[in-house]
């Protein structure tokens, strides 16, 4: 047996110098693709030496060759020196007990480890739970992963007809990489050099949120409108070398008809995970009550965690009291959407007349996060109805309220977008769409 970070490391590396893809290295080795992909994945601590013989043989040599050329790879060499670890992390921080999942995971696990695989696309409606579920997959494999670099595109807000610039991205990516190159006579040449950059690193990329930057109409329904994102995608898609995870509410066009391309339906949450999730927050009660609140909200992982927090804290956690909220009244928003709305209708109900719900408005005319001192000035203009009966220190009560009990808000002390250092407000796009 050999340790498996080396077997992995070489393995790849040697399926790239010869031209192998991961079916043709299953099929010379006798492998199953699963088992293989599986051992990429770095499921195993250890290989056996069995299989390592059948990979070996694959390459056409010994195994004392195979580890002298892994060896040959730390030789302090400058071609040969590995390249610099690079981790840049901008996805939100998104609050609560990362719940089930197990799948989903896998499937994360299983594309970044598959050569045949450049681009994993997760698709589904907001609040389903995808920028958590790749907040939690990076936050488990941030020390095995190669250079990483991630990205929301939520910062610069997240309506569909505002036009985002991907050129904060591009400039980030840049900068982290170290590029040489910061000027471009295209949009393309732009994104074929990003590409370049993020192979010769061996860097994971992950996009958040790809939506705001696609057309959703139904006569460009998921096509890019930014052409140096679409030569970037369209240039990891066609080449192996990186990896590359998207999430986004509508399957991106230019990637549909790529063979490199996985693109994964992510649901609502299953009925025990649901139910799991409620418990985490403090509910309580018949497990056939807990069954039934998680059917009739359509198992929709952020109505499950807002409804989590206002029965813990408006009922200390009573299932029972699930029917005293109203029903939806407001006809916003589309059936993916109303299970969230409900729950925010009873904490508009629950909040009248309080600063939180004064906050929440404030929330609504934004699309993006917000630094502290905005919400600071709108309380010191005094808004007659509104913050002029607010008093300071109610003020940043119900910023603390809204933030650790409710965890409706969310912030970051390092934003990129806010300068480096000011203190960002955010909550979930539903959120806002409501307010």
């Amino acid at each position: 047996m050999i340790d498996s970070a080396t077997f992995i490391k070489q393995t790849k590396l040697l399926s790239k110098q010869q031209g192998l893809t991961q079916a043709e290295l299953a099929e010379k080795t006798g492998l199953s693709r699963s088992q293989l992909s599986r051992l990429l994945a770095g499921k195993n601590k250890r290989v056996q030496q069995a299989t390592v013989d059948k990979i070996v043989a694959a390459f056409g040599l010994t195994q004392q060759e195979f580890l002298a050329q892994a060896d040959d790879e730390t030789v302090a060499s400058p071609s040969k020196l590995p390249a610099k670890t690079i981790y840049s992390d901008r996805l939100p921080t998104v609050a609560g007990t990362f719940i089930g999942r197990t799948a989903e995971l896998s499937v994360l696990d299983d594309a970044q480890a598959n050569l045949d695989v450049n681009i994993l696309q997760f698709i589904a409606p907001g609040g389903t739970g995808k920028t958590k579920l790749l907040r939690h997959w990076l936050d488990m494999r941030c020390n095995t992963l190669p250079s990483v670099i991630a990205w929301s595109f939520y910062s610069q807000g997240a309506t569909a007809d505002k036009q985002i610039s991907t050129s904060p991205f591009f400039n980030h990516a840049l900068q982290v990489l170290n590029a040489e190159q910061q000027t471009f006579e295209s949009d393309e040449n732009k994104g074929d050099y990003l590409a370049g950059l993020l192979r010769e690193q061996q860097c994971v990329l992950v996009l958040d949120g790809l939506e705001p930057l696609q057309h959703a109409d139904a006569a460009n329904r998921g096509e890019l409108k930014d052409r140096a994102l679409v030569r970037l995608l369209k240039n990891l898609a066609g080449q192996s070398g990186t990896f590359c995870v998207i999430t986004t509410r509508i399957a991106v066009y230019e990637l549909s008809d790529r063979a490199s391309v996985i693109s994964y339906n992510l649901q609502n949450l299953a009925v025990e995970d649901g139910v799991a999730l409620l418990q985490s927050l403090g509910v309580h009660g018949q497990k056939a009550a807990l069954l039934k609140a998680v059917h009739d909200y359509a198992g929709h992982a952020l109505a499950l965690s807002l409804l989590g927090n206002l029965l813990r804290l408006r009922y200390c956690g009573d299932i029972d009291r699930l029917d005293t909220l109203p029903v939806l009244f407001q006809k916003a928003g589309d059936k993916t959407s109303r299970h969230a709305f409900k729950v925010m209708q009873a904490y508009q109900d629950w909040f009248a007349g309080t600063p939180e719900l004064s906050l929440l408005y404030l929330l609504g005319l934004f699309d993006r996060p917000v630094e502290l001192e905005v919400f600071e000035a709108l309380w010191q203009a005094q808004i007659t109805g509104l913050t002029d009966t607010i008093q300071e220190v109610e003020w940043f009560s119900a910023i603390d309220s809204l933030r650790h009990d409710h965890h409706i808000l969310t912030d970051s002390s390092d934003s990129e977008q806010a300068g480096g250092s000011a203190q960002v407000l955010d909550c979930h796009p539903l959120i806002r769409e409501y307010f």
